[in-house]
């Protein structure tokens, strides 16, 4: 023993120039390896907006609904009319009959009434359209937010191998500076025991992603269960966004453009209501035949008078209860949308000043402080407890810096899912 603590101190700095290496090497290795197979988010949002199962069932509902606007305005079918009188006795032969009749009728309802009908389902098909546009929103919106977990699981599963790799290093440093009797053991054993710790926590997120994995999966209308790749190194630009165009944008969202063709719906529903106490009217063209030779023409006009007028008058008393009721629904949608913007707008804000922080300064700042500890640690002018408080403010550092990448992306895609706005092109 005493002869390794006559060794030169370059012995014990051999793993400690390695150690330098590996710090060095995994930052750069970790973003050029994993960048293989990159999903971006913007391909992803191009996915799901094409095949996600729930913006498809959107899309057909809104077809359904524009063939059914058409259909409103058209009469119904006529009724064509055939009949054989005073057949003879003893059989049913039709072409014996001396007298037939031959004829078509048609319902013609009250002029206004299906135009009324057919602007209550073409409001009914524009909220539908908005209907759509708010779904692929909506699931635009998860899309991101899954995302953003991903990237930041992924970005943390990236920050502890890297920081197991630091303490593997410093544990080859301890084990050196022991046999040359210029550390205690427990310092070997501490760094081995932190080194365990974060690669146990790989696995723990690992984990963790899976299920994030599968839910990126179904947004998108990934049946196959290939893994979406890896989240790109930086997924959007982080710029800062203006509330006034929001404010304004919110007023002219799916949501609320939804919610005022509703309020349009209920109103032609209303005076569709109210024209039901106008008579419909059953007009009728009869040819007659006596004995094979033609014997006149018949017209007929019958009007189908609202008798039970307390059936059109609850009609009307329910439609004008859905109109208040549409009314009310968009007064507070328009109000909770707003409020809902402000809350994401401060929070991404918050978001986007803290990624800058980190950036220009906490991040450097933690790194240099990791390579003064590192320097300091090799010559033995610190002790361990300090180089793992020091790597411990490493990874803090960077698990909060994707932390609030993260907080930026969701917040962004609430913001958007609330006013259509892509932040992604927007200036």
């Amino acid at each position: 023993m005493t002869g390794f603590r006559d060794m030169s101190l370059s012995v014990f700095l051999r793993p400690a120039r390695f150690f330098v290496v590996v710090f060095l090497f995994c930052s750069f290795a970790a973003r050029v390896v994993l960048s293989a197979g990159e999903a971006s988010l913007d391909s992803l949002v191009s996915v799901a907006r094409e095949n996600n199962y729930e913006i498809i069932a959107a899309r057909e509902r809104w077809n359904a609904a524009r063939a059914k606007a058409a259909q409103e305005r058209v009469w119904d079918n006529p009724r064509l009319i055939l009949e054989y009188w005073s057949i003879p006795e003893g059989g049913l032969d039709f072409g014996a009959a001396p007298e037939k009749m031959y004829g078509i009728s048609q319902m013609i309802p009250f002029p206004g009434k299906l135009r009324i009908k057919g602007r209550a389902a073409g409001s009914q098909a524009e909220a539908m359209k908005w209907e759509y546009r708010y779904i692929e929103l909506k699931v635009t919106a998860g899309l991101k937010t899954a995302y953003a977990m991903y990237y930041y699981l992924h970005k943390s599963i990236e920050t502890y191998r890297q920081s197991a790799e630091i303490m593997n290093s410093f544990s080859a440093v301890a084990q050196s500076r022991y046999i040359a009797g210029q550390a205690a053991q427990g310092d070997v054993i501490r760094s081995q025991v932190e080194a365990e710790k974060m690669s146990n926590m790989v696995i723990t997120l690992e984990q963790e992603k899976e299920a994030v994995e599968a839910e990126l999966r179904r947004l998108t209308g990934n049946g196959s269960g290939s893994k979406p790749g890896y989240p790109a190194e930086n997924p959007v630009r982080i710029v800062a966004m203006n509330w006034d165009k929001i404010k304004a944008a919110v007023k002219a969202s799916p949501e609320i453009q939804k919610a005022g063709a509703n309020e349009g719906m209920a109103m032609w529903n209303h005076k569709s209501a109210l024209m039901e106490y106008l008579p419909d009217f059953d007009v009728s063209l009869r040819r007659k035949t006596m004995d094979g030779q033609w014997a006149g023409s018949d017209v007929m006009v019958a009007a189908a008078v609202p008798l039970w007028f307390w059936r059109q008058s609850s009609g009307v008393k329910n439609m004008a209860a859905e109109l208040r009721a549409a009314r009310a629904e968009k007064k507070d949608m328009e109000l909770m949308a707003e409020a809902k913007a402000r809350e994401y707008f401060t929070k991404a804000d918050t978001a986007r000043r803290l990624v800058e922080l980190y950036e220009s300064g906490v991040i450097p700042k933690s790194e240099q402080a990791l390579a003064v500890a590192q320097a300091a640690f090799v010559v033995g002018r610190s002790g361990y407890l300090e180089v793992l408080d020091t790597v411990r403010a490493y990874i803090d550092a960077g698990l909060e810096r994707h932390g609030y990448v993260a907080d930026y992306i969701k917040n962004t895609a609430m913001l958007e899912w609330l006013t259509g706005i892509d932040f992604s092109v927007e200036d």
